[in-house]
């Protein structure tokens, strides 16, 4: 009798965990690799690239503040999953044609890239990888460089989870931007550039 109830016991436990994994494993999100390979292999994105300027105050005891110009470009790079390829498989060529993808996909990740050149022979790259899951964001990577005549390149690299980003106050860095606001305001453009396509 102890045997059958150890047994029954057991059964169920095993029942009760296979069901809940099969329901965490069909609804949750991607893992970061995973992203990172179905973004190789997938290649329905939306590039959005443009010019960008800037100005850097140099403060000197005894002088005015100088002020020097940069220039230069950025580009976002958006990456789409479509979650319902064996349908589209299913369908003819003509029916294939008049498939709106924009609205059967979702949002996987951006890349971020821009790059500042400054008159006084100073240089700014910033590069971001954002990760999303149904439209949030749940990390992020960053690379900063500065460059600095006749020196060698600085860099500086995180990755972070969204929550050690909301649990930081400030996060220093080489460029000694609001790296915070930053990823904030970045993530918030390319939201709104992905939904612009629905």
């Amino acid at each position: 009798m102890k045997k059958n109830l150890a047994l029954i016991l057991l059964l169920s436990v095993t029942v009760c965990f296979s069901q809940n994994d099969s329901l965490t494993s069909k609804n949750r999100e991607f893992s970061i690799q995973q992203i990172d390979s179905i973004c190789e292999i997938k290649d329905y994105k939306l590039v959005s690239k443009g010019m960008t300027g800037a100005e850097m105050k140099i403060e000197s005891p005894g002088k005015a503040t100088e002020i020097i110009l940069g220039k230069g470009t950025f580009s976002y790079t958006i990456h789409l999953f479509h979650f319902d390829e064996a349908y589209y498989n299913s369908l003819t060529r003509k029916e294939q044609n008049k498939y709106n993808f924009s609205k059967k996909t979702r949002l996987l990740k951006a890349e971020y890239s821009s790059g500042l050149f400054y008159e006084n022979g100073f240089g700014e790259i910033t590069k971001g990888e954002f990760y999303y899951f149904k439209d949030a964001l749940f990390h992020v990577k960053i690379k900063l460089a500065r460059r600095e005549k006749n020196k060698k390149d600085t860099i500086q690299e995180f990755d972070l989870s969204i929550a050690e980003l909301n649990n930081s106050n400030t996060i220093e860095n080489i460029l000694s931007m609001n790296l915070k606001n930053w990823i904030t305001e970045q993530s918030d453009k390319i939201i709104k550039k992905y939904k612009d396509l629905r």
